[in-house]
């Protein structure tokens, strides 16, 4: 078992050996060349210059500026590092004493956020056994603090720390041996534990993933190459030349998927979904799947960012499942998609929605709407309980998603609690609603409205009408008018029990018209109706009006009058 356990190991090793030669990261977002898969779970292992955020050359050679060339004008302030000869150009020399360049004003735009991707590259050269650091940013009191430096025994270490918690790495070897060397710092940030990775010279030397609190970049309010940030120690000792920081905000917050494919189907069949999520840094991505029948696909992939993923899957109880996905690149997972809502077999309408009136009297009609929607798109019946007794029965059918109005009367004072439900073409019944409360309380119809006004009149003329009516429990009124010709006035804002209601109207053709008239009160309880005939004729002599004007006060006479001569009443 001893000897098998060691062949595969050695297998191992040589593998890694083999992809390893050669290899270097990079943080993820650089488009524009083919990159190789690391065995160590870096996204992207090829070298790019995107999203520079600083870079000092250090090829001044003379005064006291040192010039950021990456166009943000990140420039620094020398205070007593000579220059001399660097690994490429010229370098700054720091003498370990009181040698530093100030970046203060710029420390907001160097500094990062928690979830942000970097790469901090620059070479040095040292054979100090005192340590010092190389760069420096941090905020008020030194939290937090970002820092790169190299110990006193020559390792190399990056450090994000704050007053509560905190990330480090070490590299394992020592370089402080007074040769030029190439340090490459990947931060990949992510929201709960980001990953350091230290490489040296092109080397894989050091990685750690740890848990991190939160930090911004307005955290941070000074930076500092060769000493720390906020205090006036760790001094460098040694050359610094070539540094840049590679910047790529918002780091691997992942993309939730989109998904497509059939709404509905039958039990026991298949049916294709496809899957798709672009990652911000162009990092291959895994997928996972919750299909919502307590099975699931777990992380699968990789695929190239913006694939199409075509996942088919089979349901086979009836009911409505709701797809959930999330995406993952090497760092970090996405939250899981809203529900991509599948109905299998006929499923029930939804709950419905029932809005009406919670207060009423008794004898008053009321009108409840009721609306539900059918994920099958089924027509929908509804029907109501009232809880007196009685219910709607079904109604309909309506169209998915159309409303119904069903009335109802209470014959008795009380609080009722009533419900509805639906169902659809094929029987498949909703749950019930909540319960809506009513409250009805005792009370009388008004009376049916008298008409008073002129009972003849010509067309054109408008002509005063009072309509009155008393409810028994003085309850306010409002009255519903039909002038017989098509016109109506309705509901009538609220008049005082007993009080006349007044409103003018005319005719324009000549004819015989009834008014009608109902009263309702405060809780919608509705009277009889009320009428009186109205007669339009056309212009006649003054005699004749004498004539019709003596007839209106004697009703038995004016009606034997229009028999007798009909053509008067046109």
């Amino acid at each position: 078992m001893k000897n098998k356990s060691y062949r595969k190991t050695l297998v191992i090793v040589i593998i890694l050996l083999i992809v390893g030669i050669g290899v270097k990261p990079s943080i993820g977002g650089y488009n524009g060349e083919i990159c190789i898969n690391s065995t160590k779970k870096i996204p992207n292992i090829c070298s790019s210059d995107d999203y520079i955020d600083s870079y000092w050359k250090f090829d001044e050679c003379n005064g006291d500026t040192l010039e950021d060339s990456s166009g943000h004008n990140y420039d620094g302030t020398i205070y007593e590092s000579t220059w001399t000869t660097g690994q490429s150009g010229c370098a700054l020399d720091f003498d370990g004493v009181d040698d530093y360049v100030n970046l203060d004003m710029h420390a907001v735009d160097l500094a990062f956020n928690k979830t942000d991707d970097l790469i901090f590259s620059v070479w040095f050269r040292t054979e100090s056994s005192n340590g010092g650091l190389i760069y420096c940013i941090s905020g008020p009191q030194s939290v937090p603090e970002a820092r790169l430096e190299i110990c006193p025994n020559g390792s190399i270490l990056f450090k994000v720390w704050t007053s509560v918690c905190g990330i480090s790495c070490y590299s394992s070897e020592n370089y402080n041996d007074k040769s030029w060397h190439h340090a490459e710092i990947y931060f990949n940030g992510i929201t709960a534990k980001p990953t350091i990775e230290i490489y040296i010279d092109n080397d894989f030397d050091g990685e750690i993933t740890h848990w991190l609190c939160e930090i911004a970049n307005t955290d941070f309010n000074k930076a500092k190459i060769g000493r720390r940030a906020q205090t006036e120690t760790n001094y460098f000792n040694g050359r610094i030349d070539e540094f840049k920081i590679i910047k790529y905000p918002g780091g691997n917050d992942q993309d939730i998927p989109d998904i497509s494919g059939p709404t509905s189907g039958s039990p026991g069949f298949e049916y294709e979904y496809t899957f798709t999520a672009e990652d911000p840094e162009g990092d291959e991505i895994w997928f996972y799947i919750d299909w919502d029948d307590t099975t699931f696909e777990d992380w699968f992939g990789p695929f190239p960012s913006g694939t199409k993923v075509y996942v088919s899957h089979s349901w086979y109880e009836t009911g409505t499942y709701g797809i959930k996905a999330k995406s993952m690149d090497y760092w970090d997972d996405s939250p899981p998609s809203a529900p991509y809502l599948v109905s299998i077999g006929n499923s029930p309408p939804d709950i419905p929605v029932i809005s009406g009136p919670i207060t009423g009297g008794v004898g008053a009609k009321y009108g409840y709407s009721i609306v539900s929607n059918d994920i099958d798109g089924d027509d929908i019946y509804y029907y109501i309980d009232w809880d007196d007794g009685t219910n709607s029965g079904w109604n309909g059918p309506y169209p998915s998603g159309q409303s119904a109005k069903i009335n109802h009367t209470w014959t008795s004072p009380g609080t009722y609690y009533i419900k509805g439900k639906a169902k659809d073409i094929y029987n498949d019944e909703s749950s019930w609603t909540d319960t809506i409360i009513v409250t009805i309380v005792e009370n009388n119809l008004p009376t049916t409205p008298t008409i008073n006004g002129p009972s003849s009149g010509k067309p054109g003329n408008l002509y005063t009408y009072n309509f009155k009516s008393t409810d028994p429990d003085g309850d306010d009124i409002s009255y519903y008018i039909k002038w017989g010709d098509g016109n109506i006035t309705s509901w009538t804002t609220f008049q005082s029990s007993g009080t006349e209601y007044t409103e003018s109207h005319k005719w324009i053709e000549i004819g015989t018209y009834i008014i009608e008239a109902m009263a309702k009160d405060i809780y919608g309880a509705e009277s009889g109706w009320g009428e009186m005939t109205v007669k339009m004729t056309k212009n006649l002599g003054i005699s004749s009006l004498l004539v019709l004007r003596f007839l209106e006060k004697f009703p038995l006479l004016e009606k034997i009058f229009y028999q007798l001569f009909p053509f008067r009443s046109i």
